[in-house]
């Protein structure tokens, strides 16, 4: 509610682009309900995945959109992409982790702990 809204405010006022991450919370919590009630078929995919087996992620996201491959694709996957240390400090990261943990759906929050801990 609004007392949830107001603390996780105050956790993060003084994190850069906080706005953003309220947009994000906000638009995942909207998906993950939309997705849920009209019962339309979902794949979560994480940048990690990618990176890890990008063949197997890009075939296993393929089988779900039930499309081929395409003959010309040469998309080169770069890897290692991380913002969090290099833009936030370690009290961001922690201010921003009580909001998320506030605001968060508990699909959305079982979804990104990972970046947490």
């Amino acid at each position: 509610g609004d007392d949830a809204l107001l603390q996780a405010l105050e956790y993060v006022q003084d994190v850069p682009c906080y706005q953003d991450l309220f947009k994000y919370i906000n638009w995942h919590n909207h998906a993950f309900r939309a997705t849920e009630e009209l019962k339309v078929p979902t794949l979560l995919l994480h940048y990690e995945e990618y990176e890890a087996d990008f063949d197997a992620t890009l075939e296993t996201l393929l089988k779900f959109l039930d499309q081929p491959l395409a003959s010309d694709f040469t998309k080169e996957f770069i890897e290692g992409k991380s913002y969090a240390e290099e833009y936030f400090t370690e009290d961001e990261r922690h201010m921003v982790k009580k909001a998320v943990k506030l605001l968060a759906s508990d699909e959305l929050h079982k979804e990104i702990q990972r970046y947490f801990d």
